[in-house]
């Protein structure tokens, strides 16, 4: 993988959340709005690039049904991986385990963060460990799977990377408490520095 350079060529929204992603001080970022934005692209250009460039880094992917995030996400992550023309032979997937494994050590989870009632506080992540990772259409996610998952990042090689431990989430207008948390104290110019929002159309 000595030779294998990525061109990232994002849009002006995506130069955005790449600044927050890459910047000190942000922690959660929220790429929102309508369908067409590029924010699934983004999420798995980001993967890519984490995984590329950090040997042994360890991510996740969440979205509330493990299925569609295979229907919709992996298959976009595929197109991704073909664009930047990314031998087949660097990472594979574990479909029994559900995770995508890099020849270079470097791992992504792919989570079915759905609410189950008998697991209502999330535990069942209660153990991981990441660096960092992201979810996908967080409009569809329980707050509890978001607030337990941020205590896992940053307990995977963040000091010996460099890296902040962070959480991107994509979503599409929602009300649940993305609202809350990110739209409504960005549009009142009162949203914490460790959060940004920002919208893709």
């Amino acid at each position: 993988m000595d030779s294998l350079t990525i061109d990232i060529n994002p849009t002006p929204k995506q130069i955005l959340a790449w600044e927050k992603w890459l910047d000190k001080t942000t922690r959660f970022i929220l790429f929102g709005g309508g369908a067409g934005g590029g924010k699934s692209w983004h999420l798995c250009e980001k993967r890519l690039v984490s995984a590329l460039q950090y040997p042994g880094h360890k991510g996740f992917i969440g979205r509330k049904e493990l299925k569609r995030l295979m229907q919709s996400t992996y298959l976009t992550w595929n197109k991704v991986c073909q664009f930047h023309k990314i031998p087949t032979t660097e990472w594979k997937l574990n479909g029994q385990y559900n995770f995508i494994e890099f020849r270079n050590g470097s791992r992504i989870d792919l989570l079915d963060v759905d609410f189950i009632p008998s697991d209502p506080l999330f535990e069942r992540f209660g153990s991981l460990e990441y660096t960092d990772g992201d979810l996908e259409e967080g409009g569809e996610i329980h707050f509890a799977a978001f607030d337990v998952l941020k205590s896992r990042v940053g307990r995977h090689m963040n000091k010996e990377f460099g890296l902040l431990p962070k959480i991107g989430i994509t979503c599409n207008p929602t009300k649940n408490f993305l609202y809350q948390l990110f739209y409504k104290p960005s549009k009142e110019n009162r949203l914490p520095i460790e959060y940004a929002f920002i919208q893709s159309l």
